[in-house]
């Protein structure tokens, strides 16, 4: 259950929307892709009577399947679901109600429909995600182009870290969810505190190794949905920054046939992961008593002080 301010977030969006003097305001979360057609008309009724006249864009990043389905994958592991790689995989290629959850994110041209409404066609903006090998700040310069903001205001802030976890820490993390079964329910105070933030983030990112890759079992689905939504984009005349070719994954990478984990990668993978868990545990345990000393400390001066 989300505390009570998450509850009324849209309530305080509208008041602080209402509120600002910026030339520019931009409001993004990955979450709201998802959003449908009605849920987005609703999003840009309220957002247009807290800021009248204000002139409307919808701007899209988009990335090539390749990388997104790992990535994808991956998320699905780190909020606590259990399905498994080849499992996922197959759910893509078979068209379950997973694959409709994820294309309904990663699928730019369904996306832009549902949230275009009534915008024109020159305010849709695609950015689509460099080729790996491009400069780090490519995606950035293309967003900040798009904004008509400077890249040099924001170049200076420091990027939250995103590290990929392997192939095998994530099998590892996914196992332990498992066996979490019903404990750490809620999904941001308890597991997403120490499962993703602490465990998977802290402990199995550093672990690094074996990077998730996709089958080439899976080329022609990657194939076939890329060109379905490039036609799309290119016929809703949407303004493209960047290159619809960037979206045509680079299948010549892919492995032959998606590589098990063996137990013996996972149990070398846990007694890691436990060790570092020890260590953090200890550190915790001295920064504890650090704590208590001083708060003894204070209490002693108070009573002295009476």
């Amino acid at each position: 259950m989300d505390s009570a301010p998450a509850q009324h977030v849209l309530e305080r969006l509208a008041e602080a929307l209402a509120e600002s003097t910026a030339t520019t305001v931009v409001i993004s979360n990955e979450n709201l892709a998802r959003a449908s057609a009605e849920q987005a008309a609703r999003l840009w009724e309220l957002l247009r009577a807290a800021m009248p006249g204000a002139e409307s864009h919808l701007v899209i990043t988009a990335r090539d399947l390749a990388r997104q389905v790992p990535a994808a994958w991956q998320q699905q592991i780190q909020q606590r679901h259990m399905i498994s790689w080849p499992d996922f995989l197959r759910s893509m290629r078979d068209g379950t109600k997973l694959a409709a959850y994820f294309l309904a994110a990663q699928d730019a041209s369904d996306v832009a429909l549902r949230w275009a409404g009534d915008l024109p066609a020159d305010r849709v903006h695609v950015v689509t995600v460099p080729r790996p090998g491009a400069p780090k700040s490519a995606l950035l310069e293309r967003f900040c182009g798009v904004l008509g903001i400077d890249l040099a205001a924001v170049a200076s802030t420091v990027p939250v870290a995103n590290e990929s976890l392997g192939r095998t820490p994530l099998e590892l993390l996914r196992r332990v969810i498992v066996d979490l079964g019903e404990r750490l329910p809620h999904p941001r105070a308890g597991f997403g505190r120490v499962g993703k933030r602490y465990f998977a983030h802290e402990v199995l990112a550093p672990m690094g190794a074996d990077r998730l890759v996709l089958p080439a079992e899976m080329a022609p689905w990657c194939e076939e949905q890329t060109e379905r939504l490039v036609q799309q984009i290119s016929a809703a005349g949407y303004e493209v920054v960047g290159d619809l070719e960037e979206l045509r994954p680079d299948l010549s990478g892919l492995e032959t046939a998606p590589a098990e984990v063996t137990d013996s990668e996972i149990a070398a993978a846990a007694v890691a992961a436990l060790a570092d868990v020890l260590d953090q545990r200890n550190r915790d345990l001295e920064e504890i008593d650090r704590l208590r000393e001083q708060v003894r400390e204070l209490r002693g001066r108070s009573r002295r002080r009476r």
